[in-house]
C-alpha cells in the first residue's frame, strides 16, 4: 500500500457542501467524455446503500493527478475544468462531511481509499489516499474509473 496526502486543511473551501463536491467529480467525468466520446460517463445512486457512483467507461488516474495543478485539461477549450483541483478538493470536502470516498481505478488496477488521519508532519488532520494494487472490481464491472461516495442520504442526493 502507498499513502499520499493531499496537503490541504480540512477547512479548505469551508463554505462548500456536498453539492459543490459532487459537482466537481461530476464535472471531471463529463469532461472525460467530452475529450473522448467513447469514454462514456456514468452516474448512479442507490438509496438503499446511500451510495453514489460517478465514473467513466474508459480511463484511469495516475498518482501525479494528486498534485494540485495537475490537469490534462489546462488548454482544452471544450472542457470545464482547467486547474487540476476538482476531485482533490471535492474529496477533502466529502471527508470533512463524514462521507466515504473510494476511487475504483480499474485502468491502473488500483483502489484508492480516502481517509482522514492526524499528520505529525503538519500537526493537523489531513486527507490521505491509501492506494492498493490488486484490484477486484465487483460493483460496476463495465467501468474503468469510478468514484464511489458512501453515506449520501436521499435528501443530499436530491439536492
Amino acid at each position: 500500500m502507498r499513502r499520499f496526502d493531499l496537503g490541504m486543511s480540512l477547512n479548505y473551501v469551508g463554505t462548500w457542501g456536498i453539492v459543490e463536491a459532487v459537482r466537481e467529480i461530476f464535472q471531471n467525468a463529463f469532461d472525460a467524455e467530452v475529450q473522448n466520446p467513447e469514454n462514456k460517463m456514468y452516474f448512479g445512486y442507490d438509496k438503499d446503500t446511500q451510495t453514489l457512483h460517478i465514473g467513466n467507461t474508459g480511463g484511469s488516474l495516475a498518482t501525479s493527478t494528486l498534485l494540485l495543478g495537475s490537469s490534462s485539461k489546462t488548454d482544452d477549450k471544450n472542457t470545464i475544468g482547467k486547474h487540476g483541483e476538482g476531485y482533490k478538493v471535492a474529496t477533502v470536502v466529502l471527508k470533512r462531511l463524514g462521507k466515504g470516498v473510494v476511487i475504483h481505478n480499474r485502468g491502473s488496477k488500483e483502489t484508492w481509499t480516502a481517509k482522514v488521519i492526524r499528520s505529525r508532519r503538519y500537526n493537523s488532520q489531513v486527507v490521505v489516499f491509501d492506494i492498493e494494487k490488486g484490484f477486484f472490481f465487483t460493483k460496476v464491472p463495465n467501468l474503468d474509473l469510478v468514484f464511489e461516495i458512501t453515506g449520501v442520504s436521499e435528501d443530499e442526493y436530491n439536492q
